[in-house]
């Protein structure tokens, strides 16, 4: 049970139902349907998502968040990633709706922030050299949002530095989530499978019985690319530090 500072259930309920449709638009939780939850608990070897809902407090207040996904497996939960995680995964479903890309210094702090106006990610099953690989190319439009050092935007000469920085960065995130669901949970929340089935349905006859083994085993290759907009485009000003 959910103990929060909210007056009664009814609200708490509302205010999480609010979340969810605002998260949407950050893509830090998936929205999912009902019945879809449910058909896909209920199918033998599919696997279900949920938002993550978690308890902040702040002040001695308690209140309800929504960010992250859950996993589950038939009827259990089987694991958990990240709202940040959630993100990526989205990119990978071609379910992004809004929200910020990061980009790093070559410290690895973030020097930019880039608000996604559209993404357009298209994913192919293909046979190379005789193995089964899930090719997954992406097209981000971004707004220039935030400049957090000065100094490393001096040093970009053009924005094509900034574009290739911003989607090899891209690119290393969405294939580094779909690598830890691999490995953690051999769950195949991408929808990999059903694209197998749809386009190749005799390699599906052959790997639809052991797909969890067969999908922490499959080979993808991402291809991401960033194109900056205008800052005119863009719902917010750019702002520096």
């Amino acid at each position: 049970m959910i103990s929060l500072s909210s007056v009664t259930e009814s609200i708490t309920a509302f205010a999480l139902a609010q979340q969810m449709r605002s998260e949407k638009n950050v893509s830090t939780a998936p929205v999912v349907e009902i019945w879809d939850f449910i058909d896909k608990l209920e199918a033998s070897g599919e696997f279900a998502m949920a938002p993550l809902i978690y308890i902040h407090e702040q002040n001695k207040i308690k209140n309800a968040r929504v960010s992250g996904t859950a996993i589950f497996s038939m009827d259990k939960m089987v694991g958990t990633i990240s709202g940040e995680e959630t993100k990526y995964m989205l990119f990978a479903k071609d379910q992004i709706q809004g929200g910020v890309l990061t980009v790093n210094d070559k410290q690895g702090k973030t020097a930019f922030s880039l608000e996604i106006l559209s993404n357009k990610t298209k994913v192919k099953p293909v046979w190379i050299d005789g193995k089964l690989q899930m090719q997954i190319n992406t097209e981000t439009q971004v707004g220039l949002d935030e400049v957090m050092t000065p100094e490393e935007f001096n040093n970009i000469n053009s924005k094509n530095v900034l574009e290739e920085r911003a989607g090899k960065e891209l690119q290393e995130r969405i294939l580094s989530i779909i690598h830890r669901v691999q490995k953690d949970y051999h769950a195949d929340i991408f929808g990999f499978g059903e694209l197998i089935h749809e386009r190749m349905p005799q390699t599906w006859k052959k790997v639809k019985e052991n797909w969890g083994q067969e999908f922490a085993e499959l080979d993808v290759v991402v291809n991401s690319k960033v194109i900056i907009k205008s800052s005119g485009q863009t719902s917010r000003s750019i702002q520096t530090h």
